[in-house]
């Protein structure tokens, strides 16, 4: 097997696997994962914006909320 064969051939795999990962990232929506605590402690920050009381941990624990229900949909 020549250099050029060899070369071409780590190539072809290579864009398989790439596909194959793409795959199963589609599969498990994960590309969907941060979406939904930025979601949550959006609406948080306007609720904060009209009725104050900012908090660090209450901001921890929204985002919490919304990627655990986010993880939770995957069960249902």
């Amino acid at each position: 097997m020549d250099w050029f064969t060899f070369i071409i051939t780590i190539v072809i795999e290579a864009k398989n696997m790439k596909e194959t990962l793409k795959a199963y990232i589609d599969l498990t929506r994960a590309h969907f994962l941060p979406a939904w605590p930025i979601t949550f402690c959006s609406g948080l920050m306007l609720a904060f914006t009209n009725y104050g009381g900012f908090s660090w941990p209450l901001i921890i624990k929204a985002a919490l909320i919304g990627l655990f229900g986010f993880e939770a949909g995957f069960c249902a």
